[in-house]
């Protein structure tokens, strides 16, 4: 594993600074908008345009990726990325906002699905759960150091100029150093009805787990706002359950491995469930709050890493596991799209505690659901966690 990590050090490097420059991004998002003058329905319907070209972007990403390979793409992102980021300097229209934030949407997800294909591609199945818990402690520190930035309350276009820096950097350890990138794969079709049918529970965990992380990348600062917390104690906020996420990602990814996926999200989304029932409850004034969002963190940030473990456990041959992680990124996406606009309306019909009832419901879901998925038995898996058949959806057309 340890020798895996180190011929990928360069990707994770450039991973973490692209994981700054999006979180300090993301995070400001919110509260610019709020500045001038937006309502929680508009500053949602930003966020929901970030996911829907990153839906987009699942679509198209891999034509690209596959016709000049995974370096030379990353740098064509990236640049797109930079060039979206500094026109908001321009304008503080709402609606070309939500243009740009469409573009940076399809790049960043364009990324995040080289930086998976890459790791899961050198990853066996015996480890990847714990070669996704690196990268996902590489994502949470990344977006900690991002949300720190927003700490010290940086004016408007400096938040703009500093994310740029930050992310013309990400293509530098990939162009500089001497990386091996993996080896183009043939095309190979997974629609979303079989990826259904081959992991029932990786699809509805990556769908619930994307409409509720990225609500809270993108919503929790307005929530924050409407309990009365001023913008450094909101990025304290925020950077707890990044720790949290964090914190998690230590033996969660283990616990996977050895003892199943089923119960791993069965664990995180009782730790999540429990923490938002507590903060529908307590009062804002309360200190109790800053122990519950480190404990939602933590229950909350596992579950992508999960459900795509989960569903690349099922892959027959390796060509498939890119699109095994492009269609699970498409459920994520998804509840990600929805996440703003349902948060956003939320927050404006009933006010900051419905923004957390809606967490309630749908990890009280998520872990029924769970109860009712069987256990895969194996550490080798490559067994079925559905009926035999079923995983034979999962084929070249």
């Amino acid at each position: 594993m340890f020798k895996i990590i180190n011929s990928l050090r360069a990707l994770l490097f450039a991973a973490f600074l692209l994981f700054v420059g999006n979180s300090f991004l993301l995070s400001s998002n919110s509260i610019i908008l709020k500045e001038l003058g937006y309502t929680d329905f508009y500053v949602g319907l930003v966020g929901s345009c970030i996911y829907l070209g990153a839906l987009v972007g699942t679509f198209f990403s891999q034509s690209i990726i596959q016709k000049v390979g995974h370096i030379r793409s990353f740098g064509f992102f990236i640049s797109v990325f930079g060039i979206l980021t500094l026109l908001h300097i321009f304008t503080k229209e709402v609606f070309l906002w939500a243009i740009f934030r469409f573009g940076i949407g399809f790049t960043y997800y364009a990324l995040v699905v080289i930086i998976e294909s890459w790791i899961n591609q050198k990853s066996k199945n015996e480890i990847r759960s714990r070669m996704l818990a690196v990268y996902e402690i590489v994502f949470y520190t990344g977006f900690a150091v991002g949300v720190l930035l927003l700490y010290v309350k940086p004016e408007y276009d400096y938040v703009f100029i500093i994310s740029v820096l930050i992310l013309m950097l990400c293509a530098i350890p990939l162009n500089l150093l001497k990386i091996k990138q993996p080896k183009l794969l043939d095309k190979a079709k997974v629609s979303i009805p079989n990826i259904f049918a081959v992991s029932k529970l990786a699809f509805i965990c990556a769908f619930i787990g994307g409409f509720l992380m990225n609500g809270f990348f993108s919503m929790s600062q307005t929530y924050f706002l409407a309990l009365g917390y001023n913008v450094k104690q909101i990025s304290m906020l925020i950077l707890l359950a990044m720790f949290g996420g964090f914190i998690a990602q230590l033996f969660v990814g283990k616990l996977s491995d050895i003892y199943g996926r089923k119960l791993a999200i069965l664990t995180c989304s009782l730790i999540a469930l429990i923490s938002s029932l507590c903060l529908c409850i307590f009062k804002s004034s309360n200190n109790l709050i800053y122990l519950l969002i480190f404990l939602l963190g933590m229950g909350l940030f596992c579950l992508y890493a999960l459900a795509l473990a989960r569903a690349s456990d099922r892959a027959k041959e390796s060509s498939q596991v890119l699109e095994i992680g492009r269609s699970l990124l498409f459920a994520y996406i998804l509840g990600s799209v929805l996440s703003p606009l349902v948060l956003g309306l939320m927050l404006d019909i009933f006010g900051a505690r419905a923004y957390m009832f809606v967490y309630v419901i749908l990890l009280l879901s998520l872990f029924l659901f769970t109860l009712t998925q069987p256990k895969i038995d194996s550490i080798n898996r490559i067994g079925y966690d559905e009926k035999p058949s079923q995983f034979y959806y999962l084929k070249n057309e």
